[in-house]
């Protein structure tokens, strides 16, 4: 029944990737023009074999370089915390004991997903650069053991030439993945130590040079429920893995997975398709084709006007025609020049290749502009502060096609790599965290130049608004207008958006408490002045007693002031 199993796989896995051909074929392509290093989707590249050996200009490879490049350093810029792992709710998030949980998590997740044997960062590389040429980025987050013996975070990207998929039925995830890959001998050794090999690995094993011989294996993840297992597991869970050697139908290893372990990182998308494309590479591939062939001639036309070739008479050069530098050529002495030159430049030296050298400046400006590269950098010509955020705003609206799928993406290895994490405890058991976070998914917010630039627009805007205040105070001072704008929340959100320390702005719990101080120390000074005023009408009081009694003093004669005593 093993063998069963491994036919009826081998048998999917086949249609699968025969429906595919066609576009590992336009893959083949764009690789050629954009990613040599990657062309080897329909054929088998050898060690040391030389890339890009029939392009004549490099544009379109510097093209696809630059914005593999600057979408690691847009989606994870160094030196900052460029993710936030959160739970959705602003107001629980601020809670004492959740925001502590929650620092907690992001910085064991960083810090586990930039250990050096992680391979986060590798394998991120590589899809930076598979994603913005073929649309599509495969990549598998699992836990695993190090060459030390410790268990922690495993990342890596595969080749979509050995990857293919089928989405589940809402259509946003793969829940079916075959993924074809080889292995030695004595790597199937160590990786399925119980599976029963087939005869021709063995006798691989066996024979002295013969263990690094490599076979066709397959790795498939699919849901429990579609697949029968030949011996059922003991634990249940949503997904199967199963291993399977490709050329003799038998299966190495099935075993229950409670993750479905690779995500699918995909830019553009179609319906009914669930493979991904690129706008960037799509829109190039004529001009990069073009581009080359302009080069070839434009080459040509150069060799052709500092090296012409030569027209000779016959019978009247005497030798090879040597235009070397020192060179002779020998040429009858009985000729007459009077019926033209005896050799002379095929073409005339006056040619001018500048209509070429046009052309190629303008491809090389669309193929730019099709990679975004003009798109990525904000715009510097603006004088005032409601150009700047005419500009601004123009940069996020360019922008936004680039990471709104690109962030959904980074979003997805982050969750599966945090899940990795929440099963190996390595934030602390989930039973002791408050009830109110327990079961819930981690959500990511992200901190990158498109927000820094939707942030930073916020002060343009404040300075926008404070300045029509300022117009309106002057023409009327009583003018309402300040009334309804709330300007202690115009300046916080422009002081967040000049990216101020966050120091610099106040909590909740911080203004509460200065104002109860300030209200504390104010009924303080009430009741001083109160009780100054008090002392002041007393010691009034017993001025004027005072004076009563110098005046109420008896005359000289013993009589009194005011009348008899």
């Amino acid at each position: 029944m093993a063998d069963e199993n491994a036919k009826e796989l081998c048998d999917r896995e086949k249609r699968l990737f025969d429906k595919k051909s066609s576009l590992d074929s336009l893959c083949q392509e764009l690789a050629l023009n954009f990613y040599p290093e990657r062309a080897d989707f329909t054929t088998d590249r050898s060690l040391g074999s030389e890339f890009a050996i029939d392009l004549f200009d490099s544009e379109p490879l510097r093209c696809r370089r630059d914005l593999g490049d600057a979408r690691a350093s847009m989606l994870r810029p160094g030196g900052r915390e460029w993710a936030k792992a959160g739970i959705g709710d602003p107001d629980l998030e601020e809670e004492p004991t959740i925001a502590r949980i929650l620092e907690r998590i992001n910085k064991v997740g960083r810090r586990q997903m930039y250990r050096a044997d992680a391979g986060f960062v590798n394998c991120e590389k590589i899809a930076d650069h598979d994603i913005v040429t073929f649309g599509n980025a495969i990549k598998t987050a699992e836990s695993g053991i190090n060459r030390y013996g410790h268990r922690g975070m495993l990342t890596k990207a595969w080749h979509f030439r050995d990857c293919a998929w089928l989405d589940d039925e809402t259509g946003i995830r793969p829940d079916v993945m075959f993924r074809r890959f080889k292995a030695s001998a004595r790597h199937i050794r160590k990786l399925f130590p119980d599976a029963e090999l087939h005869g021709d690995i063995t006798k691989a094993l066996e024979k002295e040079g013969d263990a690094d011989k490599e076979f066709d294996l397959c790795h498939v993840m699919m849901p429990a429920d579609e697949y029968e297992y030949y011996k059922k597991p003991k634990a249940q869970a949503p997904w199967a893995s199963i291993y399977y050697d490709c050329a003799h139908k038998m299966l190495l290893r099935e075993r229950p997975s409670q993750r479905f372990r690779y995500v699918v990182d995909r830019w553009g998308r179609l319906d009914g398709i669930q493979y991904g494309f690129s706008p960037a590479s799509m829109t190039s591939l004529p001009d990069g084709r073009g581009i080359q062939i302009m080069a070839m001639v434009l080459l040509e036309a150069g060799e052709k006007k500092l090296d012409p070739p030569m027209k000779a008479t016959q019978k009247v050069i005497k030798s090879e025609i040597n235009s070397y530098a020192g060179g002779i050529t020998w040429v009858d002495k009985d000729y007459d020049e009077k019926s033209g030159p005896a050799i002379e430049p095929l073409f005339p030296p006056n040619q001018d290749p500048g209509i070429g050298i046009d052309l190629i400046n303008r491809v090389t400006l669309a193929l730019r502009d099709n990679w975004y590269l003009t798109k990525l950098t904000l715009p510097q010509q603006a004088k005032t502060a409601y150009e700047t955020a005419q500009l601004v705003e123009e940069f996020i609206r360019a922008n936004i096609p680039l990471f709104e799928p690109w962030e959904a993406g980074t979003a997805m290895m982050l969750d599966e790599i945090f899940g990795v994490l929440l099963d190996m405890n390595a934030f602390g058991p989930m039973n002791e965290w408050p009830k109110e976070i327990q079961g819930r998914g981690l959500e990511f917010s992200f901190s990158n130049p498109l927000q820094d630039a939707i942030e930073r627009n916020k002060v343009n805007q404040a300075q926008v608004v404070l300045g029509l205040l300022a117009g309106a105070a002057q023409v009327n001072p009583q003018a309402p207008g300040a009334v309804r704008i709330d300007i202690a929340q115009v300046v916080e959100d422009g002081t967040r958006g000049i990216g101020s320390p966050p120091e610099w702005i106040k909590d909740d719990k911080r203004i509460k408490a200065e104002q109860d101080q300030q209200q504390t120390e104010g009924d303080i000074v009430k009741a001083l002045q109160g009780a100054g005023a008090a002392a002041d009408v007393a010691n009034s009081g017993l001025d004027a007693a005072a004076k009563l009694r110098e005046l109420n003093q008896p005359a000289a004669d013993g009589s009194a002031v005011y009348g008899p005593t």
